[in-house]
């Protein structure tokens, strides 16, 4: 097993894994922070890019939410994702059950608001991506995903806690 390089609980290199699920649908698995695996879907629009993730652990919500790790360095790698490239990207829960909160994600380098803004758009799916929503809670990548990144999860924990 490999050990990752860890500052202050921030993975130096995200260890990004996008695939193909469907056209301009793809999952994305990464390494957040502590080490720990998560993993998102990405759907691509002509003009946009929308992590969609999982908020509930009953539909696959393991390890770090993608809201707590951009970062500049996170932005540029997935950036560098052919399917993803230079497109403005968003993010949101797709099992939230509040109204749905796709919101707007933008480096600011020395922003003193931070580096990382959100903004909720009020902007549906469809309006950001240019297809209907998919039903991500039944797609059966997300389901596998979130059982590797499980049970990567539980082999690091019980690496850390010495065992083998």
């Amino acid at each position: 097993m490999t050990k990752l390089g860890i500052v202050n609980g921030t993975p130096e290199n995200h260890d990004l894994k996008l695939e193909q699920i469907e056209a301009d649908l793809y999952g994305l698995t990464y390494t957040g922070l502590w080490g720990c695996k998560a993993w998102c879907y990405v759907a691509v629009g002509p003009d946009a890019a929308v992590f969609c993730q999982p908020l509930r652990e009953k539909n696959g919500s393991v390890g770090t939410s993608i809201t707590n790790i951009w970062d500049a360095k996170f932005i540029l790698a997935v950036g560098a994702l052919g399917p993803i490239g230079p497109r403005p990207l968003y993010e949101c829960y797709f099992d939230d059950s509040r109204a749905p909160d796709i919101s707007r994600v933008t480096y600011h380098r020395g922003d003193p608001r931070g580096d990382v803004t959100w903004k909720f758009t009020g902007q549906s799916f469809a309006q950001i991506v240019g297809r209907s929503e998919p039903d991500f809670r039944n797609l059966e990548w997300g389901q596998k995903a979130a059982e590797r990144c499980r049970r990567f999860n539980a082999e690091q924990d019980n690496y850390a806690k010495g065992g083998k």
